[in-house]
């Protein structure tokens, strides 16, 4: 877990500079250590607990990089890029199984990609199922053994994701008994389809409510309570949740330094649009991806969207260094932009 901070350097520095890594790397950084402050007063994630989060923002930040290196290089062989991204994603199923909604998505990164070329395509995907069928086989067939199921998981856990979908069911629906693991594996998945066929629309309402629930946790991973009347000894340590005073002290201040993160942040997406297009897209897809990924099994905010999270902080880091090249430019008379400077400059090899 201690490479995240350098994994996540190397992203910076490929999406933006070498400053901008580091600052992305120094937030991670921060963001940690408070969260280890915060452990006693809130529910949070971090290192020092047995969660699946961190080790989640990880492999997915390793996902990312080899996908943006993948989607930068001028070379058009194949290589082993799809077998390591096949392996990465299937460790992520293993953790998280509602991220085998990855796999359609890479699918269709391959196909654009190699889409001149089909014999490339049909490569690329057969390494990259490769790689997946690597790491989950043994877990499937173990699994077959104990339970009689093919599954990544524990059958039973799948009674939980269908409780969430009773929720949104207005009629009554039977739950059959079942005899054994397999038996409830196929019952639940059942129930689920049933539920979604019957319910789209309250479906579809609370994938969407749970998907702009991701997008606003991002957003607020920074410090929202400039107008709370908050100390700034106070601000230097973290003794309750004071996030949540957000909801409850709406006021001016605090909107204003909302609409300041915002602006600062699509400072940053606009530099990385100077840069790289297609990494830009890719990383936002993948953001979205993901966020969808969980929104669909009812899990959003909090550690649950904490593997992608991070993007905000990437593109905050570098709006900020964007902002401070224009105020220089503006009250020093000197312009960095389109410059190749070994910090700052937009041209990383």
């Amino acid at each position: 877990l201690a490479l995240l901070p350098a994994v996540l350097y190397l992203i910076g520095r490929e999406m933006h500079s070498r400053l901008g890594g580091f600052i992305l790397s120094v937030f991670a950084i921060l963001r940690e250590m408070n969260s280890i402050q915060a452990v006693n007063s809130a529910n949070v994630s971090n290192s020092k607990l047995l969660l699946s989060d961190l080790p989640a923002t990880l492999l997915v930040c390793v996902l990312l990089l080899v996908m943006i290196r993948w989607i930068k290089s001028s070379d058009e062989r194949i290589g082993l890029r799809p077998f390591l991204i096949g392996g990465i994603i299937g460790c992520l199923n293993l953790m998280r199984i509602q991220t085998m909604l990855l796999e359609p998505f890479v699918l269709l990164i391959f196909i654009i990609r190699y889409r001149k070329d089909f014999k490339k395509i049909l490569i690329a995907c057969a390494i990259f199922l490769l790689g997946i069928g690597l790491v989950l086989t043994p877990v499937l067939v173990r699994n077959h053994s104990i339970t009689g199921a093919y599954w990544v998981d524990n059958p039973s856990t799948s009674s939980a994701l269908y409780s969430f979908f009773l929720d949104a069911s207005d009629s009554e629906i039977e739950i059959p008994k079942a005899a054994s693991e397999k038996e409830m594996l196929n019952r639940n998945i059942s129930v689920i389809m049933t539920i979604i066929s019957q319910n789209l629309g309250n479906v579809t309402l609370m994938v969407s409510d749970n998907f702009m629930r991701n997008f606003i946790s991002t957003i607020l991973i920074f410090p929202v309570r400039l107008g709370n009347g908050v100390s700034f000894e106070e601000m230097m340590q973290i003794r309750a949740p004071f996030w949540s005073d957000v909801y409850s002290q709406s006021n001016m201040w605090n909107a204003l330094v909302i609409l300041f993160n915002l602006a600062v942040i699509a400072l940053g997406i606009t530099s990385v649009i100077r840069k790289h297009k297609p990494v830009l897209l890719l990383v936002c897809a993948f953001y979205l991806i993901y966020s969808l990924s969980s929104a669909l099994v009812r899990l959003s905010g909090w550690r649950y969207i904490m593997p992608v999270d991070w993007l905000a902080m990437a593109f905050f880091a570098f709006g900020m260094i964007d902002l401070l090249r224009l105020l220089c430019a503006h009250w020093l008379g000197w312009n960095g932009f389109g410059q190749s400077d070994w910090l700052t400059g937009n041209d990383v090899p």
